[in-house]
């Protein structure tokens, strides 16, 4: 009788434990749907623009003379 008590008493702690842990699974991340590559095209000429370059001297920055 006492021998069956221990082998209840050891199932129970046995189940007891292994209530707590936990299967580690990795889940898997889910990926982005693979896309066509783009096709290569060629590249625009660029369109010619106007550039102006403003210099001063001022410490101010005024770009009208005094007067």
């Amino acid at each position: 009788m006492t021998r069956r008590l221990m082998q209840a008493l050891l199932a129970a702690a046995v189940v007891v434990a292994s209530a707590g842990c936990t299967v580690a699974v990795s889940t898997p991340t889910p990926r982005a749907t693979p896309t066509r590559t783009p096709r290569p095209s060629a590249t625009p000429v660029p369109e010619p623009m106007e550039l102006v370059v403003l210099h001063t001297n001022d410490v101010l920055g005024y770009t009208e003379p005094c007067g």
